[in-house]
């Protein structure tokens, strides 16, 4: 049975989204609405009722990030995904960013730099070979009769060609791919209970995207990954006073390591940033500004 949805909470929420209208749009690529991102944020909480049940804080800042990085949450794009969690010692849940390996290509594919990238998941049943090193290739024959009959995995892996004409091939053995789950602060969440599939994808595509060239923007995609599947939330600590929150007075964020802040240490700016700038800057100039080295 589904969770009751209070639409009490969900207008409040939404009124609360809408007073920070001019922070969104500070940092939000011109691509994509206050609305639709405010659209977006509403339906996440309607579809997962437990997100009201967060701190305020965490999901405004979790909405904030995805705004940032010009990614739709928890939306039929999968792009990423607003995630409650209930931390040890606390009493009221943290939500979190967590993203989708959709969310990835779509970085990957919006720096200008990259032809085409895919990650595949090899069923058992399937035909599949590799090789890496100096002349890496993969081949993998689907086995159409046993869709749907097993998921049993055997590998993972990622394929993508970049336009300068470089290639970058990685897999994954089960074995791999459950050790990386087993380390992850959300291995028992729901979107690997629900989604194991496109779980491994995102794992191969994450471990394999950071011999790409890279904008600051998936770079930062990166790096708030990580900290999300070590349950560090030092990327994503803002100074807000709940008491304020709770009665509708909340000041615009004074990051301590927020996303602003934490792009700004490394030197990056924000896509919103990055277009006011230089709005005909080459894919070539993005990549060539400082990124992290998660």
């Amino acid at each position: 049975m589904g969770q009751i949805v209070n639409q009490e909470l969900i207008d409040d929420f939404k009124s609360f989204i809408e007073s920070r209208k001019d922070s969104i749009l500070s940092v939000a690529p011109s691509h994509i609405s206050h609305e639709r991102i405010v659209r977006l944020a509403i339906n996440a909480v309607i579809k997962t009722p437990s997100l009201l049940e967060c701190d305020r804080g965490s999901l405004y800042l979790a909405v904030l990030q995805a705004a940032t990085l010009g990614l739709e949450p928890n939306g039929a794009l999968g792009h990423c995904y607003i995630l409650p969690f209930r931390e040890k010692g606390k009493q009221t849940k943290t939500a979190m960013l967590m993203p989708g390996y959709q969310g990835y290509i779509e970085l990957a594919y919006r720096s200008g730099l990259v032809r085409d990238i895919m990650a595949q998941v090899v069923l058992e049943g399937d035909e599949f070979d590799y090789e890496l090193g100096s002349a890496p290739f993969i081949r993998h024959r689907l086995n159409e009769d046993n869709r749907g009959q097993s998921d049993e995995v055997r590998f993972a892996y990622m394929v993508a060609n970049t336009l300068s004409g470089g290639k970058v091939i990685d897999v994954m053995t089960f074995s791999e791919l459950e050790y990386n789950r087993s380390k992850s602060f959300a291995k028992d969440s729901p979107a690997w209970a629900q989604f194991p599939l496109e779980m491994y994808r995102k794992t191969v595509i994450r471990r394999g995207q950071k011999y790409l060239p890279r904008s600051p923007e998936l770079s930062q995609l990166s790096s708030l990954d990580v900290a999300a599947d070590k349950g560090d939330r030092s990327y994503q600590e803002f100074d807000f006073d709940q008491e304020s929150i709770d009665q509708g007075e909340l000041p615009e964020p004074q990051p301590k390591h927020g996303t602003n802040v934490l792009m700004s240490k490394m030197g990056i700016k924000t896509a919103a940033e990055l277009a006011d700038d230089n709005p005909d800057a080459t894919p070539e100039e993005r990549a060539a500004r400082p990124r992290d080295d998660d």
